[in-house]
Formats: structure tokens, C-alpha cells, sequence
């Protein structure tokens, strides 16, 4: 997969921050970045695959909560507070 250079809008012509615009269906702020990228579309998984599929998704979403359980309210909300500053995702 390639790389998905990040864009600051301030650094768009006012032709590029239009069709940007466009796309995400808003205004685009001067203090704003954004990457694009394209994916292949392929079929959904159908019978067992798509059964099996969803017991994974299933079996970590579990593990997922198990873990947060050991969490405090207070340190749940600072790490979602976190994660959602675009700055500390990983």
C-alpha cells in the first residue's frame, strides 16, 4: 500500500480547496489537513466466510472489553480523549 501524503488546505489553490470541498461535502478551515486514499472494492464474504468473519469481529470486540473493564471511568475518558486528537493517533 502506498504511502497517503498528508495536505494542509492552507497549501491548496483555490481550485484544489474547491474540489476538495466537494468531496468531503463541507468547507475546508485554512488550519485543516486531510490525506485521500483508494482502495479496491471487493465482495463481501457470503455463507461460512461471512460467518466466520463476524465470530472474529466478535471474539476481539470481547477481548477489547475485557480489557477496558480493568479501566477506570477517568482513565477511559482521558484515552478516548487522547485518541481523539488527531495529533495521537496511531
Amino acid at each position: 500500500m502506498a504511502l497517503s501524503p498528508i495536505h494542509a488546505a492552507r497549501d491548496l489553490s483555490p481550485e484544489e480547496k474547491s474540489v476538495v470541498e466537494k468531496f468531503l461535502g463541507r468547507s475546508l478551515a485554512d488550519d485543516e489537513s486531510f490525506d485521500i486514499q483508494a482502495y479496491r472494492c471487493h465482495p463481501a464474504p457470503q455463507g461460512e466466510d461471512r460467518q466466520a468473519a463476524w465470530k472474529r469481529l466478535n471474539s476481539v470486540t470481547d477481548r477489547m472489553a475485557e480489557k477496558a473493564k480493568r479501566l477506570s471511568d477517568d482513565d477511559l475518558d482521558a484515552l478516548l480523549v487522547d485518541k481523539s486528537d488527531p495529533a495521537n493517533r496511531t
